[in-house]
C-alpha cells in the first residue's frame, strides 16, 4: 500500500513590522522561535507598488517609505513601532529567509492612498505616490473608489502591464525574491469581484472594442 504523500505547504503573509531591522540577520530567528516551526514560504507584505514604480536597482541605498514597512503606514502593533527599513535592509531580510528554506515573495497592493486632489484632507503617507503623476492609470470604479487598474494604457498607449512586467522582474530579481504576491486591485481589480461595478472609461472600452470586434451603440462608445 503506498504511503500519502503529504502536499500541503503553510505560508505566511507578514509586513515588515513582523521583523527587526536593528538585528543583524534583521530579526529572522527571532521571527522562526515565535512561529516554532519552518513556513514553506513568507510572503512579505510591502503593500505599496510604488517600491516597483520607483524601483531602479540597488545600487543606491534609500529608505523606504511608511507603507513599504507597515500596511498604510501604521506606526506600531502590539511588538514595536514602525521602522524605517532601507531597501538594503530588506534584501538582506530576503536573503536570510531564503537560506532558511522559505521561499520569499514581494507582496502588493494596487491601493492608492493619497487620493489628492479628490479628498479635502489627504492621507500623508510619507512619499509622493506614483499614481500622482499618472492619473490616467486610475480605476474609474462605479463605487467610487480610487485604485490601481493594471489593465489600463498610459497616455501615450502603452501598457501598464508591460511596464510593470519588466520593473517588477528587475525588482524581485534584485532583492532576490522567489516570486510574486499580488492582491486587493490587482485581481481582481477595484471591483469587488463583480462585473457591475467595474471601469466603463473610454480606455477600457475601446480595448474591449478593439478586442472583441463588436459594434457598440454611439450612446455607449461616447466620451
Amino acid at each position: 500500500m503506498k504511503k500519502a504523500r503529504n502536499i500541503a505547504e503553510t505560508f505566511i503573509w507578514t509586513p515588515l513590522i513582523g521583523f527587526d531591522r536593528e538585528h543583524d540577520d534583521k530579526g529572522v530567528a527571532a521571527y522562526y522561535s515565535t512561529l516554532g516551526f519552518a513556513p514553506d514560504g513568507i510572503s512579505l507584505f510591502l503593500f505599496c507598488p510604488d517600491i516597483v514604480h520607483y524601483h531602479d536597482g540597488l545600487a543606491q541605498e534609500r529608505v523606504l517609505p511608511p507603507d513599504n514597512c507597515n500596511y498604510y503606514g501604521h506606526v506600531r502593533n502590539e511588538i514595536r513601532e514602525i521602522q524605517p527599513w532601507t531597501n538594503h535592509d530588506l534584501r538582506d531580510l530576503v536573503t536570510g529567509l531564503e537560506e532558511r528554506g522559505a521561499r520569499t515573495f514581494m507582496g502588493l497592493m494596487g491601493v492608492f492612498v493619497d487620493r489628492e486632489p479628490h479628498d479635502a484632507e489627504p492621507y500623508n503617507i510619507g512619499h509622493r505616490e506614483w499614481l500622482l503623476d499618472h492619473r490616467e492609470l486610475v480605476g474609474a470604479w462605479t463605487r467610487g473608489n480610487y485604485s490601481l487598474n493594471v489593465l489600463k494604457r498610459f497616455r501615450d498607449g502603452t501598457y501598464y502591464e508591460d511596464f510593470f512586467l519588466a520593473k517588477v522582474r528587475r525588482a524581485l530579481r534584485d532583492y532576490g525574491f522567489s516570486g510574486l504576491h499580488v492582491a486587493d486591485n490587482f485581481c481582481p481589480p477595484g471591483t469587488g469581484g463583480t462585473a457591475c461595478n467595474g471601469d466603463f472609461s473610454d480606455d477600457m472600452l475601446g480595448q474591449f472594442v478593439a478586442h472583441s470586434g463588436l459594434d457598440l451603440p454611439a450612446e455607449i462608445v461616447a466620451p
